[in-house]
């Protein structure tokens, strides 16, 4: 499971490998994260804080995932993966 918050690109396991180096930055991906998404992102790693995403897709299914949006199938928060 990634997340679809800011920059960050990995999923909260890796995340918290990341986190257990010493860094409290994400530093694999080569780029930092403002004081409070590194407080949000520490909450999602350690599984207090569930970003409820109910669908994940590749950014080249954008309209099938607005469609779902829009009809309301989706539970919780829908993610584009980029790349």
């Amino acid at each position: 499971m990634g997340t679809g918050l800011g920059r960050y690109r990995h999923s909260p396991r890796r995340w918290r490998r990341c986190r257990r180096r010493g860094s409290p930055r994400c530093r694999p991906c080569g780029e930092g994260v403002g004081p409070e998404l590194d407080v949000l992102l520490d909450l999602v790693a350690r599984g207090e804080l569930d970003p409820q995403i109910g669908l994940r897709e590749d950014w080249h299914h954008v309209v099938d995932v607005a469609q779902a949006l829009l009809e309301r199938r989706v539970p919780g928060k829908a993610v584009l993966e980029i790349g």
